[in-house]
């Protein structure tokens, strides 16, 4: 099974909010994910850049080659 706690939508070209599933929602989870990024992660090259978090959610940079996802499926990619 799959959880998730925020939906993720694009606010421009470069830029995407992750924000709770319920309008006005918990966003504990998403305060702790910009902590994390915020002091552990700061800024690196293999890992999405943080843009922000304010009420309305966290604000990341959006992954112009795509998802993980994408990147571990894709048919040129060695088995």
């Amino acid at each position: 099974a799959c959880r998730s706690s925020a939906f993720i939508g694009e606010v421009d070209g470069s830029t995407i909010l992750k924000y709770p599933l319920k309008p006005g929602g918990d966003l504990t989870r998403l305060e702790l994910e910009h902590k994390i990024l915020t002091i552990l992660v700061g800024q690196h090259p293999r890992i999405i850049g943080h843009k922000g978090f304010k009420e309305t959610g966290l604000y990341l940079e959006r992954a112009v080659n795509g998802t993980i996802f994408d990147c571990l499926t894709a048919s040129d990619i060695p088995a």
